[in-house]
C-alpha cells in the first residue's frame, strides 16, 4: 500500500498535489510553468498514470488550487487600502489561513480517493524519492528571487528498492532526450526556412511567420525541404500560440 508515512517514498497526495500544481501553473513564469511541468510528468510516468484532463481529478484539483487564493483583499500586503489596519485583520488572516489548509486537505484527500477508485492497485505502488534526483528535480521550484536552480548533486546514486522497472525510468529518459533533441531542431531549422521564405518573396519580415502557417501543405512541405519534422505549427506567430 502508498505508504504516507514513510519519507522514503513518494506518496499519491504528492502525485495529485504534482498534478494541481502543474495545472494552475501554466500561465506563470516560463521557469516555474516548467518546473511544475516536469515535475509532474516523471511522476505521472512513475506511478504509470495519466488522466484525462476533462475528469473529476481535475475538477478536484482546481479546487485545491483555489483554496491557495484565501486572501480577498487584492494588495492588502503592500498597505496599500488600509485592510491591512484594521483591528481584526491580523486573526482574520490567520483563520483565513488555517481553513484554507484545511480545504486543502480535505480536497487532496478526495483527490487520493479518486487515483484509488479508477486506476485500480495504484496505492500499492512504491515509488522511491530518489527516483525524482535521477531527473535533477529540486524539492523547490525556482522563484522571483532564485529562478535559477542549481544541478542536484552529483554524487553516485545509492541503489533503491522500489517497484519501478529500471525499463520504465530508462524510457523516460529516452523520452526527455528526443523531445529536447526535436526542440533544437525545430529551433535550428525555422531561421533556414524563414530566410528560403523571404529570399523567393513569400511575405515580409513583418508578415513571414503567418504566411507560412497558412500555407497549403504542398507549398510548405516544398519550401521545407531537407527538414522533414518541421511543422507549419512550428512558424505560428508568438501572439497566436
Amino acid at each position: 500500500m502508498n505508504n504516507n508515512s514513510n519519507p522514503e517514498y513518494l506518496t499519491l497526495r504528492q502525485l495529485f498535489v504534482a498534478y494541481a500544481r502543474m495545472l494552475t501553473s501554466r500561465e506563470l513564469y516560463p521557469a516555474i510553468r516548467d518546473y511544475h511541468e516536469k515535475r509532474y510528468r516523471i511522476l505521472s510516468g512513475l506511478f504509470d498514470f495519466d488522466p484525462q484532463e476533462n475528469s473529476g481529478l481535475a475538477d478536484l484539483a482546481d479546487c485545491y488550487t483555489r483554496a491557495s487564493f484565501y486572501n480577498p483583499c487584492g494588495g492588502v500586503f503592500l498597505g496599500s487600502n488600509g485592510v491591512d489596519r484594521l483591528s481584526g485583520f491580523t486573526t482574520g488572516m490567520r483563520e483565513l489561513r488555517r481553513h484554507a489548509a484545511n480545504m486543502r486537505r480535505i480536497y487532496s484527500h478526495l483527490g487520493v480517493e479518486w487515483l484509488i477508485e479508477n486506476y485500480p492497485g495504484i496505492e500499492k505502488k512504491r515509488v522511491h524519492v530518489s527516483r525524482l534526483k535521477e531527473f535533477g528535480i529540486s524539492p523547490k521550484p525556482p522563484s522571483a528571487v532564485d529562478e535559477c536552480i542549481k544541478a542536484m548533486e552529483s554524487d553516485e546514486p545509492e541503489p533503491v528498492d522500489d517497484d519501478v522497472p529500471t525499463s520504465v525510468s530508462d524510457d523516460l529518459k529516452r523520452g526527455e532526450e528526443a523531445r529536447e533533441r526535436a526542440r533544437r531542431e525545430t529551433e535550428a531549422a525555422v531561421p533556414v526556412v524563414i530566410k528560403r521564405a523571404l529570399a523567393a518573396g513569400i511575405g515580409t519580415p513583418e508578415t513571414v511567420f503567418q504566411v507560412i502557417c497558412d500555407m497549403n501543405v504542398h507549398d510548405f512541405l516544398k519550401l521545407a525541404d531537407g527538414f522533414p519534422k518541421l511543422s507549419r505549427v512550428d512558424f505560428k506567430p508568438k501572439s497566436s500560440k
